[in-house]
């Protein structure tokens, strides 16, 4: 177990220095033959990879490598290969669905910085009665 773990560590540190490459990656596995090719339909495919490994997965760019661990805590080096976009049908049923979504994300973030912006510029006091008063208000 332990050669195993400073094995892994030692991958680890190669991927996050980025000094490890696709000879790397081939030597390791010893032959092209050990290789397999595993294709992720969404994140919810959590067939090959546990769903914490597929979401790291779906985080990262074209051509990286990553450890990630499948069923029965087998640890996998793998290779993002390809990454394949598709579009959104325009006529689809939940398109606004997304489309109201997606507004409403891009309203919040720019609400809060704009919130942060101010914070870091004033100093706001909230008065605790006043807020109380307002929720009760509107029960």
């Amino acid at each position: 177990m332990k050669k195993k773990f400073e094995f892994n560590k030692n991958i680890f540190e190669k991927i996050d220095e980025k000094k490890f490459n696709d000879d790397e990656f081939i030597k390791i596995s010893k032959d092209k033959k050990n290789i397999k090719s595993v294709t992720l339909e969404s994140l919810n495919d959590n067939q090959v990879f546990d769903s914490e490994s597929v979401n790291l997965i779906y985080t990262l760019p074209n051509k990286s490598f990553t450890l990630v661990t499948g069923e029965k805590d087998k640890v996998y080096l793998s290779r993002i290969n390809s990454i394949y976009y598709s579009d959104i049908d325009k006529n689809a049923d939940n398109i606004k669905e997304y489309s109201t979504k997606s507004n409403n994300d891009i309203i919040n973030d720019i609400y809060t910085s704009y919130d942060l912006s101010l914070n870091s510029k004033y100093k706001v006091k909230i008065f605790n009665q006043t807020i109380d008063r307002v929720k009760n208000y509107f029960r």
